[in-house]
């Protein structure tokens, strides 16, 4: 069995074999079974002891879909309600951004994986074996528990209160055992985010390319500059972070070939692009038919597409590829193609090349010594051609026009419009809602508090006295 004080409180995340963990082949083992269930297209999706491990899922997909302005729920909630039946609050929940039950998950999962890793991470530390090998199987944990940890910060705190970080363990007595952890401020925990993604950055042990997943230095430049990007405007905002967000996506984009034409886009999105350097997973669904319309309807087996927001028609041009791919002549919203590989319900993409590329135009403009918007400009009419926009930006407010951008690009992709709109301060808003009897009007205000998900109660908050609760979040009871 794992060995270490308080390992048997953690959520009996022990591998299952009760394998002892003594040399570096037996903590090999044991992440395997973890990383089987990551990689993409393997036809297991569920861990034994930790159950879904991927750092995103369909539920989450659509939660943060109905949180942005990608659709117009305007004209479609009564859609969503009707194709959920009478009685079922779910969609309701998720129309009125008042859905606890996702974030509860989110964070139950990610805290979870990340309490495994620290076990594994521990025994690792006393394991004997080859140092190389140990190397190689500790930089891959390393990446993957940053990834946890950026996703609940992204979700959980509060973007511009640099005192509101979330909780970090490290050692294997983590979340859910009854410690007093109170939450770390956002500096302390982007630290130790940037400490973990740094040392794999630097490390001197290649890869194993029959065995490492996601340690490869291009994902992790790839993350790297994501999260210098993201931590740039919050409140924990260094002078350095525009640098290292163009250094590390520069880094990220070397010897990348994009996608450049509107079939090499759409193969990009559906994994079949050659060459292309993202890690793509799949969800798979063994019936054949799309339990979960990753737009934005849970229980999607209904023939019903929803329709993009005006005001994200507005900013796409007639030629663009991602119009032309994902965007019908009734304004509603499609896959880009009619099959998925292998009959999958979701696929999602880490470290996308594209979001290196735009963050390096952004970080370009804004980096405080050696920015330039000349540069960034040049870099932002390239993209533009390679997604069939073959004229250049002529407006004068270049930084809005990146902000456009991403959404163009990143529209029902997973989280992204969401952390966007958090990181932006954009809000929205939804008014004169009929749903079961009452009228509700739904406001999201820029930097307002559903920008940072509700901490669950039963789960945190009662097991954890020294956390705090973000603020102003009240379940609405039909």
């Amino acid at each position: 069995m794992l060995t270490g004080t308080g390992c048997q409180k953690y959520l009996d995340v022990q591998p299952k074999n009760q394998r002892a963990l003594s040399g570096v082949s037996d903590v090999k083992a044991a992440l395997a079974g973890y990383l089987k269930v990551l990689t993409p297209g393997n036809s297991v999706n569920y861990h034994n002891t930790l159950g879904n491990v991927q750092f995103f899922m369909p539920a989450y997909w659509s939660y943060f879909e109905f949180s942005s302005d990608n659709i117009d729920f305007q004209q479609d909630y009564t859609t969503y309600l009707d194709a959920s039946g009478s009685g079922n609050t779910d969609e309701a929940r998720l129309i009125l951004k008042n859905d606890f039950s996702r974030p509860t998950n989110i964070w139950v999962q990610h805290y979870k994986c990340i309490g495994f890793l620290n076990v594994l991470l521990d025994a690792l530390n006393n394991a004997t074996g080859d140092e190389i090998e140990k190397a190689q199987i500790r930089n891959e944990m390393l990446i993957e528990r940053s990834i946890y940890y950026f996703k609940l910060l992204e979700y959980y705190a509060p973007y511009k209160n640099a005192e509101m970080g979330i909780p970090v363990y490290t050692g294997v007595q983590g979340p859910f055992a009854g410690l007093a952890n109170p939450r770390r401020t956002q500096k302390e925990v982007f630290d130790f985010i940037l400490g973990d993604l740094l040392e794999v950055a630097g490390s001197p042990a290649d890869p194993d390319p029959n065995y490492n997943l996601l340690y490869n230095k291009m994902y992790v430049n790839n993350q790297l500059a994501q999260v210098y990007w993201y931590k740039a405007e919050s409140g924990a905002s260094e002078s350095s972070d525009y640098t290292n967000a163009r250094k590390y996506a520069t880094l990220a984009l070397t010897d990348v070939v994009l996608p450049a034409t509107k079939d090499d886009y759409i193969s990009s999105l559906n994994g079949t692009f050659a060459n292309y350097p993202a890690f793509q997973h799949y969800e798979p669904n063994y019936s054949g038919v799309f339990s979960e319309l990753t737009y934005g309807q849970p229980y999607g087996s209904l023939p019903f597409t929803p329709h993009c927001s005006p005001d994200l028609l507005a900013i796409f041009s007639p030629d663009d590829y991602r119009y032309q791919a994902l965007i019908q002549p009734d304004n509603t919203v499609v896959r880009p193609m009619t099959q998925w590989p292998y009959d999958y319900t979701a696929a999602y993409t880490l470290f996308r090349p594209e979001e290196a590329y735009l963050i390096n135009i952004e970080a370009t403009l804004k980096e405080p010594s050696g920015g330039s918007s000349g540069d960034a400009l040049i870099l932002l009419n390239a993209f533009r051609r390679m997604r069939g926009v073959n004229t250049d930006f002529s407006g004068t407010d270049l930084n809005q026009e990146i902000v456009d951008e991403r959404r163009r690009e990143f529209c029902f992709h997973t989280d992204y419009r969401w952390v966007d709109m958090k990181r932006y301060g954009i809000g929205s808003s939804l008014t004169n809602l009929q749903i079961f009897g009452k009228s509700f009007d739904v406001v999201m205000q820029p930097n307002g508090y559903q920008y940072a998900l509700p901490v669950p109660v039963d789960e945190e908050l009662k097991l954890n006295p020294a956390m705090t609760p973000n603020p102003d979040w009240n379940e609405i009871i039909f």
